[in-house]
């Protein structure tokens, strides 16, 4: 009697398997596993037809917001992340015409954001603003632009591909470039010093040697007055001492109101120069 229980139970077990199996469908591979893979690209526009069509919102002392009423999407390459901890909750994209940020609660977005990647963005229900004349999108936040939650976020991002660093290639940076259309780019500034570098002194030292502010450190770049090097108090190469002699560096580089601010994203970004 118990043997033909056992047998029975087993009878059971197998029919309830076969019975799962015809009502789930198999795992597609193809598609991540993040965002949202439904979003399709009905209205396009360039990363740079975005800033113009906003340029009068951005620049404005006052920094307003904007919603997106209607479906537009944008489409880009992530070119910076929170990898070394100098980027916080913001990845920016670029394509080839413009590049902008993206404020999101989250932290290790680098996990399925690494430089590279493809993305394309929903944004009707997203607002762009502007911090100190650098363009971005967000989600309000004291009546300016902030951070959306990061449940919000995957409703409005999709994924292509796999990620390329091969792919975004940064500009050669140029005292002449608008920054209008290009802040928020990947770009390399090269042979200068770094003048406070001494082969001691860190980037944005946790000791009280130099003042932080706003979390983090403005470096001098040969005097130039219109861009320094940026670097976070937690940036994991926050306290590694600073290159020095003639280097390279490579970076995000955004905006404060007239001022360029290199925001490396690793501590690889800066190199000897060539």
């Amino acid at each position: 009697m118990k043997k033909m229980k056992y047998i029975l139970l087993a009878f059971v077990s197998i029919s309830l398997l076969s019975c799962m199996g015809e009502g789930f469908d198999e795992p597609n591979n193809d598609q991540p596993p993040f965002g949202n893979n439904g979003l399709k690209e009905t209205n396009l526009m360039t990363i740079g037809e975005l800033l113009k069509k906003h340029k009068s919102l951005i620049n404005d002392k006052n920094e307003p917001i904007a919603q997106f009423k209607e479906e537009v999407q944008i489409k880009g390459r992530v070119v910076g992340n929170d990898i070394g901890g100098n980027i916080y909750q913001t990845i920016y994209i670029q394509d080839e015409t413009g590049a902008i940020p993206i404020s999101v609660a989250e932290g290790g977005i680098n996990g399925y954001m690494p430089l590279g990647q493809e993305v394309l963005v929903e944004l009707k229900d997203l607002y762009i603003g502007a911090y100190r004349r650098q363009g971005q999108i967000g989600q309000p936040y004291n009546a300016s632009i902030g951070r959306m939650s990061r449940t919000l976020w995957k409703n409005h991002f999709k994924l292509i591909g796999r990620a390329d660093p091969t792919a975004i290639s940064p500009m050669i940076y140029d005292n002449n470039l608008n920054m209008d259309e290009n802040c928020g780019r990947l770009m390399t500034i090269k042979n200068v010093t770094l003048t406070e570098a001494d082969g001691k002194a860190a980037y944005a030292p946790s000791d009280g040697s130099v003042a932080v502010q706003g979390g983090g450190v403005s470096r001098n770049i040969d005097g130039n007055k219109k861009v320094v090097l940026r670097t976070s108090a937690y940036a994991k190469f926050a306290n590694d001492a600073m290159l020095t002699g003639k280097v390279d560096i490579t970076g995000v580089f955004s905006r404060y109101n007239t001022t360029w601010q290199i925001l490396m994203r690793t501590a690889n970004d800066i190199k000897p120069a060539e």
